[in-house]
């Protein structure tokens, strides 16, 4: 069995935050952050349910194959759902 090198880069996420002055910013890989305004939006957004939208639309034009919406015309009605909310 081959062992998997593990670099600096798999562990950790280096970017320079122009907030900051510029400076460097080191973050593990599976930290996020995010601001209050962006998770209001995030619950907005889900209380709406554009996906649950965009399927029906896809079920309605009868584009449904083997019970699923092709991803080509989700992504096309998901778009639209995403506007109109």
């Amino acid at each position: 069995m081959a062992m998997v090198k593990v670099t600096l880069g798999d562990a950790f996420r280096v970017y320079i935050k122009p907030s900051l002055g510029g400076r460097l910013v080191i973050r593990k890989r599976n930290t996020i952050h995010y601001s209050e305004r962006v998770k209001a939006r995030q619950r907005w957004v889900a209380e709406r349910k554009p996906g649950k939208i965009a399927r029906e639309k896809c079920e309605a034009a009868g584009k449904v194959v083997g019970g699923r919406c092709p991803i080509k015309y989700f992504r096309v009605y998901l778009r639209e759902a995403m506007k109109g909310i």
